[in-house]
């Protein structure tokens, strides 16, 4: 161990000791256990300075210095002073300490450098060990100092067109700098300029002006903030195709809603649908402008408009199925839907409007100007946009012809006109055909039963068959003869009240009949007429019982007998 390091032993050994004798005792111990160094700002006697002690032992650096001026960070203390003091800081505003160079032992006045510093090539001290000697140092060189500043919108984004947040500049001191142009934006204000203090009305800095020395310590933060100023704009209107005028109108924003005037242009054939600004916004006529939607300058507004439409509703007006409604655009002719309605026993005859005005199947119609009902229909007039059509319907008539169909006599034609009461009935049958019974009335020449009835009602039910086809042809069928020998084992018969059915035997030597149980007869031959009392509605049976050469025949028949006409 050397002389010095056994010094430094002795000195610590006795403040460890001391330092339990109370504070003054304590503190002369710690003085006599430290070196203290003066620090000036010019090598000369009579320089301002600052002193500062330090532990024997201890290293101390002059790189902690732009260490933590680059870091922000306060200095240790072990490191060198700089102008984070407010002593030095007040000897050179707006700079720091680079560095410090040796100036002399404050006890021997030596200007020697001692062994114990370490220095750099430009002569400022780079390190040292601290010894029992006072040193004095002086201010090697200054460095300007850097400070942010930083650009606050001052408001908090709201709306799309809004822009807001922070922009951080970078500054040193004496050195000017010009602003970057303004990026934020805020609804319904202008930008003015900047001003230190939020919410100022006062500009203090122009738009991309030079700034310098807004602050004066390292690292230090400024604010800022522009200064905003309730906008005052010039709208203007135009009529976007349409005729007639409008003022313009100069509005300041406030809190209050400023409502836009209402449309006053016009345009035939179209309505007003909105306004369109110059810069792509929307608005609805007569649309309160708040801060939300201000335009934020002068802005010309564009009527849009829209092609009226009118709708033309179909009713059947007692007819059956259903229509589409359509739709015309004004001035632009169009055909009117074909009918798809019907109803039985009337002619479709057109329609008509609400003014009596009629129209055809399918007509072509130029709206308004071919509708009384809605000619006086005006822009933005919307009560009277609909034209309603009624089916026309005319009862059908015609005349109703018979046709014999083999028959013979004569039947005159029967006129007939649809009613939703028609109570007439089809003209009673006035053929008659030899050999035959009337069955009744079929549309078809050719048909084996009967359609209708002799003398039916006429009614809406059968009234389109009638009406389609216009002719009745008379229906018949033969009369029944049953012979024997033909060994007919049924037949249908068909009676009206003067008709009869024949039945006849084979030759023999005698005869008996039976219907239905009932003996009625004994000759060759059987007659029987609708009114026998013997006979049935449905099925009947007729026996016969006969003898030839004493040998016994027995036949039965089955007819069947239909209702009379």
């Amino acid at each position: 161990m050397n002389n010095f390091q056994k010094s430094c032993a002795i000195f610590f050994t006795a403040f460890f000791f001391f330092s339990s004798c109370g504070d003054d005792f304590s503190q002369e111990v710690e003085d006599d256990l430290s070196s203290l160094f003066t620090f000036a700002k010019t090598p000369d006697e009579n320089s301002a300075s600052v002193s500062r002690r330090y532990k024997i032992g201890d290293t101390i650096s002059n790189a902690d210095i732009s260490d933590a001026v680059s870091k922000g960070e306060a200095l240790p203390s072990s490191a060198f002073p700089d102008a984070t003091d407010s002593e030095i800081a007040a000897w050179n505003t707006g700079y720091n300490v680079a560095g410090w160079k040796f100036y002399k032992n404050s006890e021997t006045k030596s200007t020697a450098v001692p062994k114990t510093v370490q220095t750099n090539d430009d002569g400022s001290v780079q390190s040292m060990t601290v010894t029992p000697q006072n040193i004095t140092f002086y201010v090697s060189n200054w460095t300007p100092i850097t400070y942010k500043l930083i650009l606050d919108a001052g408001f908090t984004k709201q709306y799309d067109d809004e822009v807001a947040g922070q922009v951080p500049i970078i500054l040193t001191y004496d050195t000017s700098k010009t602003l970057p142009e303004n990026t934020f934006a805020r609804n319904a204000y202008d930008f003015k300029g900047w001003a230190k203090e939020k919410d100022s009305t006062v500009k203090e800095y122009d738009n991309k002006a030079s700034v310098l020395n807004l602050a004066t310590s390292q690292g230090e933060q400024v604010f800022l903030y522009p200064v905003w100023i309730k906008q005052g704009i010039t709208v203007k209107f135009e009529g976007g195709g349409g005729s007639g005028s409008m003022p313009d109108q100069n509005y300041k924003f406030d809190d209050a809603p400023i409502t836009l005037p209402a449309n006053a242009f016009t345009n035939t054939g179209f309505d007003f649908s909105h306004w369109l600004s110059d810069n792509g916004k929307s608005y609805v006529d007569g649309e309160q402008l708040v801060q939300a939607n201000w335009p934020n300058k002068d802005v010309t507004l564009s009527a849009q408009w829209r092609k009226i439409q009118y709708t033309v509703n179909f009713y059947p007006n007692d007819g059956t199925n259903a229509m589409n409604s359509q739709t015309f655009d004004y001035g632009e002719a169009q055909n009117l839907s074909a009918n798809a309605f019907s109803r039985i026993g009337y002619d479709w005859n057109g329609w008509k409007d609400s003014a009596g005005k009629s129209y055809s199947d399918a007509q072509s119609v130029t709206l308004p100007a071919d509708a009384p009902s809605i000619v006086s229909a005006t822009a933005n007039d919307y009560t009277r946009r609909t034209l309603e059509l009624k089916a026309q319907w005319n009862p059908q008539v015609f005349t109703l012809s018979f046709d014999s169909n083999g028959g013979s006599g004569t039947m005159s034609s029967q006129s007939l006109t649809f009613s939703d009461s028609i109570s007439e009935t089809i003209s009673p049958n006035q053929f008659s055909r030899t050999g035959y019974n009337f069955q009744g009335w079929s549309v078809s020449s050719s048909a084996a039963s009967a359609e209708f009835s002799d003398k039916q009602a006429i009614t809406s039910a059968n009234w389109a068959n009638l009406y389609a086809n216009q002719k009745l042809y008379a229906v018949w069928s033969s009369r029944a003869v049953l012979n024997e020998s033909a060994s007919t084992a049924g037949a249908s018969a068909y009676f009206s009240a003067d008709e009869k059915i024949t039945f006849r035997a084979d030759s023999a030597d005698s005869y008996q009949w039976n219907i239905n149980g009932t003996n009625i007869g004994t000759s060759q031959t059987l007659e029987l007429s609708y009114g026998n009392s013997n006979i049935k509605i449905g099925e009947n049976s007729v026996t016969l019982l006969s003898f030839k050469d004493g040998r016994p025949i027995f036949r039965e028949f089955v007819f069947t007998v239909s209702a009379a006409y």
